[in-house]
């Protein structure tokens, strides 16, 4: 069950993709402040600067400011991930390629990348890289640290993708360099578009996708990443998903409140950030069943009341099961 509230700092353009930065603040998108020319061509809606915002006990972003530092260009910044200790964060902007056209140049804000950045004790962001899985003729953005700071989700359109947009991860090596991406693979990613990720701390991936059945345009699912493999996404329903796009999930799971961006009917510009306090929160269990028969080796004459034991990869074991009496039948029922 979600309490859904309309964020009391929403312009009447585009505001989404909150990120936690601490327990008391938030990162968003929102158009750029003051008088600019800055807008993008396809849209007309001008582009988007990075700010924080306080939060309130109940959750309301007040105090909106800019952020400080190497950040905020003439072009789109949006999506970021701080690692738990706030030194380094992880976002996505526009990509800026000179191309000649009738002997012209021209500049292209067509592709994304991410990029890292070191954020100083006074909120200052400095030092940026940009990462190098990045590619010149593909994106990369919204990124997102697991828990544990060692794996970065992103999005991207790369060669590799199974559909529109898919969802990659990395590992991120203690000496700061980065493995090859991996595609989560078509238990997640489909033809469509998958996108806009975050992780919980219970191991919970929340992402938006337009290419499962649900309620509209891109709907909110969950799905819990394991060992070895994921749970089938679920939908997050109504009121977190509309007819329209809804996208930009993420969670307090301590707290079971968060931040979602829609850019549903009754909202006060293009894509809105909402708040909510979700009772109970989201539990995803993932079962694995083994079924099978026991034969006789030599016969192949099925073999009754046998003791099957199933171990670990460590050959700790897990269940033991008597094969059936008529049909020598077993089946074992094991958490992911």
């Amino acid at each position: 069950q979600y309490t859904v509230k309309n964020a009391k700092i929403n312009t009447q353009s585009s505001d989404f993709g909150t990120a936690f930065f601490g327990t008391d603040k938030v990162v968003f998108a929102s158009p750029k402040q003051g008088f600019t020319l800055n807008r993008e061509e396809n849209t007309s809606q001008p582009f988007l600067d990075l700010y924080i915002g306080e939060l309130t006990e109940d959750g309301q972003i007040v105090k909106k400011q800019k952020l400080k530092g190497d950040i905020n260009s003439k072009y789109h910044e949006g999506m970021v991930s701080f690692t738990k200790d706030m030194k380094t964060v992880y976002f996505s902007a526009n990509n800026f390629i000179k191309k000649k056209k009738n002997k012209e140049k021209n500049k292209s804000t067509e592709f994304l990348q991410l990029f890292k950045a070191s954020v100083t004790e006074d909120g200052e962001w400095t030092n940026l890289i940009l990462l190098p899985f990045n590619g010149t003729k593909f994106s990369s953005g919204h990124p997102v640290l697991n828990k544990d700071d060692n794996q970065l989700y992103f999005v991207s359109d790369r060669p590799e993708s199974i559909g529109k947009t898919d969802l990659f991860v990395v590992d991120i090596y203690e000496d700061g360099s980065y493995s090859e991406p991996r595609n989560l693979g078509s238990q997640i990613n489909t033809q469509d578009r998958e996108m806009f990720p975050f992780i919980g701390i219970d191991n919970v991936l929340y992402f938006s996708s337009d290419g499962y059945p649900g309620h509209g345009e891109l709907d909110v699912y969950a799905s819990k990443i394991f060992d070895s493999t994921v749970s089938e996404p679920i939908n997050l329903e109504e009121p977190v998903n509309s007819e329209y796009d809804d996208f930009a999930y993420i969670i307090n799971d301590n707290k079971g409140r968060g931040y979602f961006s829609s850019n549903r009917a009754g909202g006060n510009g293009d894509d809105d950030i909402y708040s909510f306090i979700a009772s109970p929160p989201i539990y995803i269990e993932c079962m694995q069943e083994i079924t099978g028969v026991v034969r006789d080796i030599e016969t192949q004459n099925l073999v009754p009341d046998v003791k099957i034991i199933l171990y670990d990869a460590k050959g700790l074991e897990l269940q033991s099961f008597i094969s059936s009496k008529e049909e020598g039948a077993f089946n074992f029922q094991q958490s992911c």
